[in-house]
């Protein structure tokens, strides 16, 4: 309960920055997949750790945003509410639950190009 609560008075200001969004959000992102496993699932894939977790999002999340343009008050506003979410109920999975302003911190994107689309 003190981490969130650290988290959050550091993030005082208007904004946050890029470099300090992405290790953060993988941090909040990653203690959340821990935390709101299924305990049944864990059992038998043996459950992942916050660090395995870290080991493939970091990377991952770490690309998010590569020739955008970011908005650092909403990565702020994203990671406040990443730091208040609990696990979603029921058969809803994490990534259903991330606060939709998650995914407005990043504009002016180049997106891929969807495959299906070029297969017809």
């Amino acid at each position: 309960m003190l981490a969130p609560l650290l988290l959050l008075s550091s993030l005082m200001g208007c904004g946050i920055d890029e470099t300090e969004f992405v290790p953060e959000y993988a941090e909040l992102y990653c203690s959340l997949q821990v935390q709101c496993a299924d305990p049944v699932l864990e059992a038998f894939d043996g459950g992942a750790s916050k660090q395995e977790c870290l080991a493939v999002e970091g990377p991952r999340i770490d690309k998010w945003g590569t020739d955008c343009r970011y908005r650092g008050a909403r990565a702020k506003q994203c990671l406040e509410e990443m730091a208040m979410l609990g696990c979603p109920g029921g058969d809803t999975p994490l990534e259903a639950a991330i606060p939709s302003v998650c995914n407005e911190i990043y504009l002016d994107c180049e997106l891929p190009e969807n495959e299906l689309d070029t297969a017809i």
